[in-house]
């Protein structure tokens, strides 16, 4: 099964001018584009093996997701439930963070679990422009982070943990 380069990003717009760039240049990889993060999860969580890099619209990320449990509503941090999912790939791979803020303004958010993944930022304006001025030739550089990495499995496993 070929590799998979997925997407989170919710302007139609841009999502029209991503799907241009990847057919155009990595026609050779799938690609998924979800417009959420339940069916970006989804699509992770099915090809969590496959993924080549991992493309996240922070703007989308900001948006908390509201849980109804039977008795209250229950608010949870979007960050914290992809790094859940991420936590069961077999491996790291690149991932690619796009929005109208600085990384200094993403990195208070994330645990230091997302150490174990390369990350690059690249920032997006309001128009879809940007995706082939900026996006696109920051995912090619970010695909430099593609050689084979140790499993997390093992990267995970507390040495001191092991025969003493």
């Amino acid at each position: 099964m070929p590799k998979l380069i997925a997407v989170l990003e919710a302007n139609p717009a841009r999502v029209e001018k991503m799907k241009v760039w990847l057919d155009d240049r990595l026609y050779m990889y799938d690609r998924s584009i979800e417009s959420d993060l339940p069916s970006l999860l989804a699509v992770l969580r099915q090809r969590l093996s496959d993924i080549l890099i991992l493309c996240l619209d922070q703007v989308t990320l900001e948006k908390p997701l509201r849980r109804a449990d039977g008795f209250s509503e229950v608010v949870l941090s979007p960050w914290a439930i992809l790094e859940d999912c991420l936590m069961s790939s077999p491996r790291p791979f690149p991932i690619l963070i796009h929005g109208d803020h600085s990384a200094t303004q993403v990195i208070p958010l994330l645990s230091s679990a997302w150490k174990l993944w390369p990350i690059h930022f690249v920032t997006s304006d309001a128009g879809s422009h940007w995706v082939g001025d900026a996006w696109f030739p920051a995912l090619r550089d970010s695909l430099e982070d593609t050689e084979p990495q140790e499993p997390l499995s093992d990267v995970l496993v507390d040495s001191n943990l092991q025969g003493g």
